[in-house]
C-alpha cells in the first residue's frame, strides 16, 4: 500500500532508529529528503569502499550507514555533526552542545525542501524550531517521540538520587529550558507517535490528548540479529546487560541482585558505554562482573547469541530496542514494566517481567534461570519467535497507514 504523490520530509540530527524509518519511508514511495548530521547512502563510495574491508573503521561506521537508501535522498549536516563530536569529545557540557547543534540542525535546513513536503517527521529534544516552521507552511507535523515524557523522567531521577545517594554523581537532571522546549514541542506538533505502552501512559499522564498520540512499536533485524538454537546446558548461566551502564538502566537495582545470587551457577557481564567513575565503583564492589565498553552493532550481533539471558532492569525507556535484539539472539529477556517488556513479552513464556525497582523480583527471576536452565532453551526459543513478529517491514506499514490517515485529514 503506497500514498500516492506523499513527499514526507525526515529530520534528525543524529541516528537513534531514524535510519530504519528512513529506509522504511523510502521502500514505501514516501521519502522525500532525510536530513541528518552523518550518514551514507547504499551507492555512496565510502559505503561501497568500506564494504569491502570490513574491519574496526567499517564497525566504526556502520551505524551511519543507509544501506537501503540512495545517497541522493540523504542532506548531510556533515561540519555540523563532526563539530558536535568533537566538542563532546573535548569534555565540554553534553547537554549544552546537544542543544546547540539541534537549534542549529533546524535553522539549516532549507525553506526549499520544507515547502516540496506533503509532512514533515521530527524527533524530541530537535523539532522545537522546525514545527513553528511548518505551522506557518502549514504542513503537518509529526514529533517521534524516542523516550517517555520528559517530566516523568524528572521525577524518576529525583526519586533514584533518594533512593542511590550514592549514585547521584550518575544522574544529570535536564534544566527548565530544555524541559519547556520539549513540552513545547508536544505541545504543538500535530500528532506524536510513540513506541511502547509505557510511553503512551506518560504521556496520557501528564496531559498530552491522547487522540493525538500514535503507538508503534520498533522492529528487529532478524537477519543481522541471529539465534543459537539450541543451545547446550551450561554449569553456569552467562547473564549478560547491554546498554549504556548508568542509574537510569537500574545497575544499582543490578549490582544489589548479584550480591545475593548464587554466582557458583552464573556469571555477569556488562556491555555498553560506561565513564571511569561508574566502572571504578562498580570494581571497588568487588562483585565478580566482568566489564566490556560499548561496542559496535556489528559486534553486539555477533555476541549476543553466546549469552545465555539478558538482564535489563531499567527504570525508564521509550522503548528499550536492545530487549528485541536479545529476543533475536535467542535470549529470554528479564525487564521490567518501564520498558517495551509489556509490549513485547509475555511473562514467564519467552521472557520475564518484574515490577521497577523490585529487589526480590529481580533475584527471584535470575535464581528461576539458575535453577531451571532447561527453561533458557525453551523460552529462548519462543523469544526468537516473538521478535520475528516485530520486523522493521511491520514497523514501516504501520507508518505508512498512520500517515495516510493523517494526510487525509489535515486541512
Amino acid at each position: 500500500m503506497k500514498i500516492l504523490k506523499s513527499k514526507i520530509l525526515l529530520a534528525h540530527p543524529g541516528t537513534q532508529h531514524s535510519h530504519q524509518l528512513a529506509s522504511q519511508l523510502h521502500l514505501k514511495g514516501l521519502l522525500f529528503e532525510f536530513h541528518t548530521g552523518i550518514a551514507f547512502g547504499e551507492d555512496h563510495w565510502l559505503y561501497s569502499l568500506l564494504r569491502k574491508i570490513p574491519g574496526p573503521f567499517f564497525n566504526l561506521l556502520s551505524k551511519r550507514f543507509v544501506p537501503l537508501i540512495p545517497d541522493k535522498f540523504i542532506k548531510r549536516k556533515l561540519w555540523l555533526e563532526l563539530l558536535t563530536l568533537l566538542f563532546i569529545k573535548s569534555k565540554f557540557n553534553s547537554e549544552l552542545i546537544l542543544n546547540i547543534r539541534n537549534s542549529i540542525f533546524q535553522k539549516i535546513i532549507s525553506s526549499k525542501s520544507l515547502k516540496g513536503s506533503d509532512a514533515i517527521i521530527g524527533f524530541d529534544t530537535s523539532s522545537h524550531i522546525l514545527i513553528k516552521r511548518a505551522q506557518k507552511l502549514r504542513i503537518p507535523f509529526i514529533l517521534d517521540v524516542s523516550i517517555a515524557h520528559p517530566i516523568e523522567k524528572k521525577h524518576i531521577y529525583q526519586d533514584l538520587i533518594k533512593r542511590y545517594p550514592e549514585w547521584g554523581f550518575n544522574v544529570a537532571i535536564k534544566n527548565e529550558k530544555s524541559l519547556n522546549r520539549e513540552q513545547f514541542e508536544m505541545d504543538h506538533a500535530d500528532f506524536l507517535v510513540v513506541a511502547s505502552s509505557f510511553t503512551y501512559k506518560t504521556y496520557i499522564k501528564h496531559g498530552i490528548n491522547a487522540n493525538k498520540i500514535i503507538v508503534n512499536p520498533y522492529g528487529v533485524d532478524c537477519n543481522y540479529f541471529t539465534a543459537n538454537i539450541p543451545k547446550p546446558i551450561k554449569d553456569k548461566i552467562n547473564f549478560v546487560f547491554v546498554g549504556l551502564v548508568d542509574v537510569r538502566k537500574g545497575i544499582p537495582l543490578l549490582l544489589n541482585a548479584w550480591r545475593k545470587i548464587n554466582k557458583d551457577h552464573a556469571t555477569l557481564t556488562l556491555i555498553g558505554p560506561i565513564d571511569d567513575t561508574t566502572k571504578e565503583k562498580i570494581k571497588q564492589s568487588d562483585l565478580e562482573i566482568k566489564i566490556k565498553n560499548k561496542i559496535s552493532l556489528i559486534e553486539l550481533s555477533q555476541i549476543l547469541p553466546s549469552f545465555d539471558v539478558m538482564v535489563f532492569p531499567s527504570f525508564f525507556e521509550g522503548f528499550g530496542l536492545v530487549v528485541l535484539e536479545a529476543m533475536a539472539c535467542g535470549l529470554p529477556v528479564i525487564t521490567t514494566n518501564a520498558t517495551c517488556g509489556s509490549d513485547v513479552i509475555s511473562n514467564h513464556i519467552d521472557g520475564i517481567l518484574i515490577n521497577n525497582n523490585i529487589e526480590e523480583e529481580l533475584i527471584e527471576s535470575m535464581s528461576y534461570f539458575i535453577n531451571n536452565s532447561d527453561q533458557i532453551y525453551k523460552m529462548g526459543k519462543l523469544a526468537r519467535k516473538k521478535a520475528e513478529d516485530f520486523n522493521w517491514n511491520t514497523y514501516g506499514e504501520r507508518w505508512n497507514q498512520s500517515l495516510r490517515e493523517i494526510l487525509s485529514n489535515f486541512k
